[in-house]
């Protein structure tokens, strides 16, 4: 496990503990496709159980690796059992950032 693995999984520790999810978040640093630096995905087949899959570019600066997966769980926050589909950064998503934001400065 890289530092920057390391680093996060504890970040995303104090995330779910602080702003918990209607689905289970999952972490995963790794190389990512077409220049992309984090996405948040709901996966989960038929019959099995959903969870959010949140996903940060490998070889990030740990600051921006940090600010990325706050953008990042910031849409697994504002993810609902009614509201799946909501608009990538809309109203709900906004208010979860600042959330997020507030857990962030808590840190500091």
């Amino acid at each position: 496990m890289s530092a920057n693995s390391r680093f996060l999984t504890e970040k995303m520790r104090i995330l779910r503990y602080e702003l918990p999810t209607a689905f289970p978040v999952r972490l995963r640093v790794a190389d990512l496709p077409d220049g992309r630096m984090g996405d948040c995905s709901l996966m989960g087949h038929k019959g099995k159980k959903l969870y959010l899959l949140v996903r940060i570019q490998a070889d990030l600066p740990q600051v921006s690796a940090l600010l990325i997966l706050w953008h990042e769980y910031a849409h697994a926050l504002s993810w609902t059992f009614e509201h799946q589909a909501l608009d990538d950064h809309g109203a709900e998503w906004g208010i979860a950032l600042s959330r997020t934001w507030l857990i962030l400065e808590r840190l500091e």
